[in-house]
This record gives C-alpha cells, structure tokens and sequence, in this order.
C-alpha cells in the first residue's frame, strides 16, 4: 500500500510540474511588448467587431477601388486598412446631421411604422375573428355562350382492376345503370354538359 502511495504522489509532483512549467518560462520584456502591441491594435470604441474583419480581402477590396496601391508598401496597407475600419467603424454622431438621406430614411421608416400600426388596430391586432354576416346565395344566370373555340382532347380510359359497368349505386352520388361512350359525350358536350 505504501508502495503505491509514493508512486501515486511522485505522479502527482511530476505532472503537476509539467503543467504549470518552470519558473523561467514566465513572461519577459518581449512577451509583455508584444501583448501590449496587441491590445493596442484590437482596441476600438466602436461597435465594429475587429474578429470578425478579414484583413486580407479588405486590403484587396482598397486595391480594387483604387484607394491603395497594388505595390504599396505593408505599411502603407496597414494604414490604409486601419482608415477604412475607423471610417466604417465610427459611431453615428455629428456625421448624421450632414446625411442628406438620413431625414428620408427616417421618414420613410416611421410612415411604414405608422401604416403597421393602423393595419393592426383597424384589424384586431391579427386575431381571426370571423365575419358574422353571410353572403348571398349564388343564383342561376343565363349562360353568355361559347365565346371561343378550340380543340379538345378527351380520353375515356378503362382500368384492368375495375371492370366497365362495375360501379354500384351504393358507391356513387352520380349512379348511371349504364357508362356508355355516348353517356360521356353528351355529359363533355352535350347542351346539358
């Protein structure tokens, strides 16, 4: 038992050493430049996620819009692409009030906000209440005729699972004691079809 006690411990010193690391392995002058560095450029007061922008297809889009040099130096770039994050990035302040569009849009937007809440009041809020009153029964007209005219195909098809003149009265609103073709033309065209 105590053999495995002291294994056990030793295992537990071991490991533990490895995962905390020695004493010279913790920070010096660079480490600490460089997390500076770091914070410095991710740091931004707008609300602009710096995570989420893709460095390189931006360089490439100022290239494209012909506000960065292709050759330009990293710098340069660097630079170029920080203008642009600040531009895109900045809150919405005094730049406002110089929007030409920024009435409109804000107009436009409280007239579709206002015709919203008219829809909804005069409409109960979206609740199907039902209409109480019924329409009119629909009444027979006379026809207007055929006003135009044009071919038509028709097919009378027998099925093998359902021999012709198999049909029972019990099976149909339409019971016909036979299904001739000539039932099926006048039924298609015929005065009364």
């Amino acid at each position: 038992m105590n053999k495995f006690f002291k294994s056990g411990l030793t295992s537990v010193v071991v490991a533990g050493t490895l995962f905390t690391g020695f004493p010279g392995n913790f920070g010096g002058s660079a480490t600490v430049d460089h997390a500076l560095k770091v914070k410095a450029q991710t740091q931004s007061h707008s609300s602009l996620d710096l995570a989420l922008v893709n460095d390189e297809k931006l360089i490439a889009l100022l290239i494209k819009q012909g506000k960065v040099a292709a050759n330009a130096s990293d710098a340069t770039k660097q630079k170029a692409l920080k203008d642009y994050i600040a531009l895109k990035g900045k809150e919405l302040g005094s730049d406002q009030q110089n929007d030409p569009l920024a009435a409109k849009v804000k107009a436009a937007d409280a007239d579709k906000h206002n015709t919203f809440n008219a829809f909804t009041e005069n409409h109960n809020n979206g609740k199907l209440q039902g209409s109480k009153t019924h329409p009119n029964p629909v009444s027979e007209s006379p026809s207007p005729g055929v006003v135009k005219s044009g071919k038509l195909l028709t097919l009378m098809v027998e099925y093998s699972d359902l021999p012709h003149n198999n049909i029972k009265p019990n099976e149909t609103d339409n019971y016909y004691p036979d299904y001739t073709p000539q039932h099926y033309e006048d039924m298609i065209f015929g005065g009364m079809g």
